[in-house]
């Protein structure tokens, strides 16, 4: 099932509390996880030069799923720590309008993957390294 709903917030954290931040957020991903019918999955960004802007988002299945993530008490706890530690919080429900799978091979590879179970990863922008970083 290709998911039709996604939450979107754009977090920006208090300096300082960045890695409190990515610990919160974790946390809620894992609440939301003990739903009934989570989210497919839980990205968050961080910007490249603004180590206080993140934005997050999560693919789900319908608008209802979300909706039924809203009403849920240890959800809506979750949210709240990873809120107090940002000094404005700009969170949305959206519907998915298009989608263009511009690499399908690689596209396949990550279904693949993703079949395995659920996966965290975080990242550190500061050990991850690539050569077209020193270009720009």
């Amino acid at each position: 099932m290709t998911p039709t709903a996604y939450t979107i917030a754009r977090w920006r954290v208090a300096p300082g509390q960045e890695e409190a931040f990515r610990t919160a957020w974790v946390e809620l991903v894992e609440a939301l996880t003990r739903l009934a019918r989570p989210p497919l999955c839980g990205t968050l960004l961080q910007h490249r030069t603004d180590p206080t802007l993140f934005y997050s988002f999560g693919p789900w299945d319908d608008a209802e799923d979300i909706d039924q993530m809203c009403h849920d008490p240890a959800g809506q706890d979750a949210f709240l720590k990873v809120a107090a530690l940002c000094v404005d919080a700009e969170p949305g429900v959206f519907r998915l309008v298009e989608k263009i799978e511009c690499r399908p091979d690689r596209a396949e590879r990550a279904r693949k993957r993703t079949r395995r179970g659920l996966r965290r990863s975080l990242v550190d922008p500061a050990r991850e390294r690539r050569p077209h970083d020193d270009e720009a």
